[in-house]
């Protein structure tokens, strides 16, 4: 069944470590605290990954990773170490993370698939090169 339960916070935490030179938000851009605006570069993760059926018999979300920069070639790069970070991946730990005074606890993946290749999809209201694709996290317990 399809739950997103806070594993997007678990990711985002997980992603921050792995890529820590890169800017991330969770369901909308804006300024995160001591920042005067949004970096031209940055990683948009939405938890709107799309409607695909599970495949596997656990709980698991579907995540939107959404990449933006001023240029195809850095957008496009972006998402794909993403790509090779969660694609075809088996039992990942992601941390733990509190947001607002709740803890989500240390989530551990089953198994996690991208549902397509990074795409580029054209350009944000900006004038941002965008690249996205969306991921299939399944993992059990929460």
């Amino acid at each position: 069944m399809a739950y997103n339960n806070g594993v997007i916070y678990n990711l985002a935490a997980y992603l921050r470590i792995e890529l820590p030179t890169y800017t991330f938000y969770i369901n909308k851009r804006e300024p995160l605290a001591g920042q005067e605006f949004v970096p031209d570069e940055c990683v948009l993760l939405l938890d709107t990954g799309g409607d695909e059926t599970g495949q596997y018999p656990f709980d698991y979300a579907t995540i939107q990773v959404l990449t933006k920069a001023i240029d195809a070639p850095t957008a496009k790069g972006m998402a794909n170490a993403i790509h090779n970070l969660l694609h075809m991946k088996w039992g990942l730990q992601f941390p733990a993370i509190t947001v607002k005074g709740v803890v989500y606890p240390i989530l551990i993946t089953n198994h996690i698939q991208a549902i397509q290749p990074p795409s580029n999809i054209g350009t944000d209201e900006n004038g941002l090169i965008e690249f996205s694709n969306n991921y299939q996290i399944y993992y059990t317990g929460k």
